[in-house]
């Protein structure tokens, strides 16, 4: 059964806040604070993200330190970034944002799909992934039309030499940032190398937006994104189980363990090989299937009637 965490009211979180301190230690909170908290209480608890000093329109970058710094009994840095991002103390923000690091938080369920690869290397793609940005929407919102169903602004991330990906973005009202990669016909191994190529191509991306937004948006290092669904290899099927959604860094770190034996072995088995052995019927099936599930991850990316692009016209701006 899941955990649910039910946040208290903003009085009585700060009732509770402010009675846990030292009487010795304890200073009133003056109006403009209170005015601050119930901004970035209503940031954690009501859009569910963390909040950095884009969330203050009209505040200087010196004033928002200082409220941070006058408050920091009841706030708590999340996210060391550029921006850093923020919540309240004891307050449970949602679990987009909530920050898990560590090889400790994969599951055994997770492992045991690992296992179920056999010999086969881990690869990854139709890769999906998941972050939180601030004045992201707002910049595309100034260039491009929304999806008229889903508010969405959709767009393709131009394909350079040196990528294997595929790709499409979508941003949405609250600022989620959803990052759709192909590359079924050459995945991403699940390897240290292979997730420092994705942090690496995670930058360009955001290196595209800016540039192309003309904003200067704010979001957490690519190593804190989350992959929110993938396939394994080939004959696997899709993963979007909240259950494995992972950080970046998570998976990362998991994999300099796992795969270290399993890459010995495969350069073992290389080395002794003499010569290319003819496809078996099985090969031959999936290289079939491979064929196919690339139509599909082109039709996928490609097709913008799923996610309409649309761009405004000069006279709207």
């Amino acid at each position: 059964m899941s955990k649910i965490n039910v946040n208290p009211s903003f009085n009585e979180w700060l009732t509770d806040v402010t009675n846990c301190e030292i009487a010795t230690y304890r200073k009133p909170i003056h109006k403009s604070q209170k005015v601050f908290l119930k901004r970035c209480y209503e940031i954690n608890v009501v859009k569910g993200f963390y909040f950095s000093k884009h969330d203050f329109t009209g505040m200087g970058d010196d004033n928002f330190r200082q409220y941070i710094h006058q408050l920091k009994n009841y706030i708590v840095k999340a996210v060391d970034s550029r921006p850093a991002f923020y919540h309240l103390k004891e307050i449970i923000v949602d679990s987009l944002t909530v920050n898990h690091t560590g090889i400790n938080t994969i599951t055994e369920e997770f492992e045991q799909i690992l296992e179920e690869l056999k010999q086969q290397p881990p690869e990854l793609h139709d890769i999906r992934i998941e972050t939180n940005t601030s004045l992201l929407y707002e910049g595309l919102g100034k260039i491009r039309i929304p999806n008229g169903r889903n508010k969405a602004i959709h767009l393709p991330i131009p394909i350079t030499v040196d990528t294997r990906f595929k790709t499409k973005v979508s941003v949405y009202p609250n600022g989620k940032l959803l990052v759709m990669l192909g590359c079924t016909r050459n995945p991403l191994p699940y390897s240290l190398l292979g997730f420092n190529e994705l942090i690496v191509y995670l930058k360009d991306i955001v290196t595209h937006l800016m540039l192309y937004s003309q904003t200067d948006f704010s979001y957490p290092r690519p190593g804190l994104w989350k992959i929110s669904a993938y396939h394994f290899n080939q004959d696997r099927k899709g993963i979007q189980s909240p259950m494995f959604k992972y950080q970046i860094e998570d998976l990362q770190n998991h994999s300099v363990f796992y795969t270290k034996p399993k890459e010995k072995t495969v350069r073992y088995e290389q080395r002794i090989s003499f010569k290319e052995p003819k496809p078996t019927v099985e090969e031959e099936q999936k290289k079939s299937v491979l064929s196919e599930q690339e139509r599909k991850e082109n039709e996928f990316i490609d097709d913008d009637t799923k996610y309409p692009v649309e761009f405004k016209k000069a006279s709207e701006l």
